[in-house]
């Protein structure tokens, strides 16, 4: 997969997926259109939430939203340390400056780096790789 032609909100909607399988993943609603249900490729159900809509300030476009026992919380994996570090430190990824403002980031078997501009984004997509590797 090219990742470089790849969103924030994509590669977090995929790492969501990954982490929390059996939950809903709520995404946000780009288009300002209302909820509508769709069955993803795993025959789960996807949402898109009118609330980005009525509350632009609250969302960033990468912003994915999660349901897990009656429960939902927001998750920004490739910009919210807090969200990104327990997946980090889970798969034993490394991630280290580069030159002219890039990072690295490389998991134990060294087969799976990625570089970029933003440190969690390039683990994110590290973590992805290894994922796919695993399925």
């Amino acid at each position: 997969m090219d990742y470089e032609s790849v969103s924030d909100f994509e590669i977090n909607k995929a790492v969501a997926e990954s982490v929390f399988p059996d939950d809903a993943i709520i995404t946000t609603n780009v288009n300002g259109y209302p909820p509508k249900f769709i069955n993803d490729e795993k025959g789960k159900k996807a949402f898109y939430e009118i609330d980005k809509m009525l509350n632009p300030e609250k969302y960033k476009d990468s912003v994915i939203n999660i349901r897990s026992r009656g429960m939902s919380f927001v998750r920004d994996f490739c910009n919210n340390p807090s969200d990104a570090w327990p997946i980090i430190m889970k798969n034993k990824i490394t991630v280290g400056p580069q030159e002219n403002d890039i990072w690295g980031a490389f998991d134990t078997s060294v087969e799976n780096t990625y570089d970029d501009k933003n440190p969690l984004r390039a683990a994110m997509i590290v973590f992805l790789m290894a994922a796919k590797e695993q399925e």
